[in-house]
């Protein structure tokens, strides 16, 4: 059919086909004919002319006739990329006829159309084609209408090239290092282009020589991420893909000795589309170094050298305690409290994870509820990727007696105790000694 369709074309037209310049939505004008191109779809990206792999563009081609000569012989002849498939075609108009010949869903390269009766103009041609996951080079599409008057046959022609894109793109900033210091790096990755298709999402990453991973600030919905102390390539992946744009921080500590005085982070995203796995293009980074380090510090107070003392509480009372976490070093910091050795005497209330950029705090109440007389401890777990871990051990003391005229306070924390009888003299001075030998010993650390 297509080797048909193109001798009738050149009947009609009684010329060659020479093939001009390649310019993208080109308007072809000949002697009283003219046609447009234009491009549309998820499979375009209007900025830059280019296309996307694994998605259908939409072409359409406008006729138009400017003068009052009856058209006796009409066709047109479209080259569109080898392997992307025809997915659909319509006619637009008044009342355009069907061609004599035209193609056939799930053609490619070539489509002939020739009609017997003419359109009445003006009126387009629009086809949709599938585009295979795996192109990427640049593509030419070619237009040659072939048209006569009552004398000698014409031709207008035109084409426009497209250049090969992804429907996902990758970003990145770093900042500044200084040698055996962490150092962020924010990844931002958009799929906008890629519509419903993308079944799966990932990160390739490349470090300089000598650099380490070190932990994750924030991904959403990670399954895959790399252990900390890796090398060389690293990568992660998403369990579900998250919504565009995806941003993904991590850290990596830079090498104590340079190894290298240009030290550059690429990497690409890798997806999946109906066609397969693709890749975006690789996006190259740059990292400069600091004249001086930037170190990071979490403040946890009232604590002093590791240790919290909340005070001496009775037996069925409660008493609270205010943590407040401060954020007094240069980097942001994120992590998790937790309770490493646990007690039934002490509750932590507030938010658990925390999120703290340069300067800022964020308070947590913990409660003392004794259930035995007597010293009772615990110890917490402050943990993020940037200071490690911090522990701090809690101490209360729990009593059995009340007074009207004895009242302990707690040590270093400005929370009152509860007064305390004769009966517990014993415990009275045990404690006060404890407080002292501890608080003194906190002096001494500070």
């Amino acid at each position: 059919m297509g080797n048909l369709g193109m001798g009738i074309m050149k009947w009609v037209a009684g010329l060659v086909l020479v093939m001009g310049m390649l310019v993208p939505e080109a308007v072809a004008i000949g002697v009283g004919l003219s046609y447009s191109r234009s491009f549309s779809g998820a499979g375009y990206v209007p900025l830059g002319h280019d296309y996307v792999a694994g998605q259908s563009i939409t072409v359409r081609i406008d006729f138009s006739h400017h003068v009052s000569d009856t058209i006796r012989a009409f066709g047109f002849t479209e080259t569109a990329p080898a392997g992307w498939d025809l997915t659909g075609l319509s006619y637009l108009g008044n009342n355009v006829p069907t061609p004599l010949i035209a193609p056939q869903l799930g053609d490619s390269g070539t489509f002939n159309f020739i009609w017997h009766i003419i359109p009445e103009f003006p009126f387009s041609i629009e086809y949709t084609l599938s585009i295979p996951g795996t192109q990427r080079e640049a593509v030419d599409f070619a237009g040659y209408c072939g048209y006569r008057y009552d004398g000698d046959a014409m031709s207008v022609e035109d084409g426009a090239t497209l250049e090969g894109d992804n429907c996902v793109t990758i970003s990145r900033s770093v900042g500044d290092y200084y040698p055996g210091q962490l150092v962020p790096v924010w990844v931002e990755i958009d799929h906008d282009f890629c519509g419903d298709g993308l079944s799966a999402l990932g990160l390739m990453e490349r470090l300089p020589e000598g650099w380490q991973f070190s932990c994750v600030l924030e991904g959403p919905g990670l399954v895959v991420e790399p252990t900390p102390g890796d090398e060389g390539e690293i990568s992660f992946a998403f369990l579900d893909v998250p919504e565009s744009p995806v941003v993904l921080i991590y850290y990596v500590r830079a090498p104590e000795v340079e190894v290298d005085n240009s030290p550059v982070i690429a990497g690409e995203a890798v997806y999946f589309l109906d066609a397969g796995q693709l890749q975006s293009a690789t996006v190259e980074t740059e990292l400069y170094r600091l004249d001086t380090p930037v170190l990071p510090a979490l403040n946890i107070l009232p604590v002093i050298g590791g240790d919290l003392y909340v005070g001496v509480v009775a037996l069925a009372s409660s008493n609270s305690t205010e943590l407040v976490l401060k954020n007094e070093g240069g980097q942001t910091l994120s992590g998790v409290v937790e309770w490493v050795e646990e007690s039934n005497a002490f509750e932590l209330a507030g938010d658990l994870n925390y999120f703290l950029a340069p300067g800022e705090s964020q308070s947590l109440s913990l409660a003392f509820s004794p259930e035995d007389v007597g010293l009772q401890q615990a110890t917490l777990s402050f943990r993020d990727c940037v200071n490690g871990e911090q522990l701090v051990k809690v101490t209360g003391a729990g009593t059995a007696y009340k007074s009207p005229w004895l009242s302990l306070y707690g040590c270093g924390v400005g929370a009152p105790g509860v007064a305390m009888g004769y009966g517990d003299g014993v415990l009275l001075l045990a404690v006060l000694l404890f407080f002292l030998v501890r608080n003194k010993r906190g002096s001494e650390v500070s």
